[in-house]
């Protein structure tokens, strides 16, 4: 695909992979700054039954939310089995803490599959989304993530339209990271299969309808855990009974619950919103970073 020939007018697919609803927000905002620039995008959720076409006039904008370090496994089987070759591609990944260790060769696994698929690698990129895992944000903090995002999905796609080509080269340390945080890919499978069910459960199945990869399935009323876990826990935040829990590495959790739902009602923080105080903490050093650029 020649990028530059087709600046004036671009076909776009946005294959997405999300947990909790941060990515798949993240896609559907991407979709529609594309669309109001005046060019036609669709979404495609990987993992979904849907048939992935990618003709050869298209860019394929991959966006994943980052788990230890890395693409979720369900996004590295889908690229490895992505048929389709010789088109660009943009890598975006979404991460609650942004462009820092231990994230920085998050993408660095996907682009290597897409390369060695003959496609271009145009630009990279991270959008920062509320964090679901570990610490939790405050409402200001996410709120303004949120509103900024419409923003920042235009200086990416901007970018990308006017031919604009970024690269990014993860240190040694960092590329290292990635690789041995891959055993969390095994490791999610044995937590999930050991996933905790309470009495107060009711079996209404939402568990099952949110989890992103079709590993829980009900049997008599009560969810039954496969072995295709990604440790999302949109599973255990959707529980309108907060009837699951972690049998192990309880920490993950946000004490408070995650709702994206919840956020997106949120009014924009506006003039109270100080960066220095929302961001403070050590751990928020690359969303000051991010929200600083705008």
């Amino acid at each position: 695909m020649n990028f530059k020939s087709n600046m004036k007018h671009m076909n776009i697919k946005i294959a997405y992979f999300s947990g909790t609803g941060c990515t798949a927000y993240a896609a559907s905002i991407l979709r529609q700054t594309a669309e109001k620039m005046g060019h036609e995008a669709a979404l495609y959720k990987i993992g979904s039954a849907e048939e992935f076409d990618l003709k050869t006039d298209e860019l394929l904008i991959i966006c994943y939310v980052v788990h230890a370090c890395n693409p979720p496994k369900p996004v590295i089987n889908w690229l490895k089995n992505l048929h389709n070759a010789g088109n660009s591609a943009a890598v975006l990944s979404v991460s609650g803490g942004g462009e820092i260790t231990p994230n920085l060769a998050s993408r660095l696994p996907a682009v290597r599959i897409l390369e060695k698929k003959g496609m271009n690698i145009i630009y990279e990129d991270m959008l920062i989304m509320p964090s679901n895992w570990v610490i939790a944000m405050s409402d200001n903090l996410a709120s303004r993530l949120i509103e900024v995002l419409p923003l920042k999905a235009e200086k990416i796609l901007s970018a990308i339209f006017s031919g604009i080509v970024r690269r990014t080269a993860p240190g040694p340390g960092n590329r290292l990271l990635s690789i041995l945080c891959r055993l969390e890919h095994f490791g999610a499978e044995k937590v999930g299969r050991k996933m905790i069910i309470s009495k107060d459960c009711t079996g209404c199945g939402i568990c099952s309808i949110k989890c992103p990869v079709g590993n829980i399935k009900l049997n008599d009323g009560k969810p039954v855990f496969s072995t295709l876990c990604t440790l999302c826990l949109g599973c255990i935040y959707s529980c309108p009974e907060q009837a699951l829990s972690l049998s192990m590495l309880k920490f993950f959790r946000i004490k408070e619950g995650f709702s994206i739902t919840r956020l997106l009602t949120l009014p924009p923080p506006g003039e109270n919103f100080d960066l220095n105080t929302e961001t403070e903490k050590a751990v928020w050093k690359g969303v000051r970073k991010y929200l600083s650029d705008i």
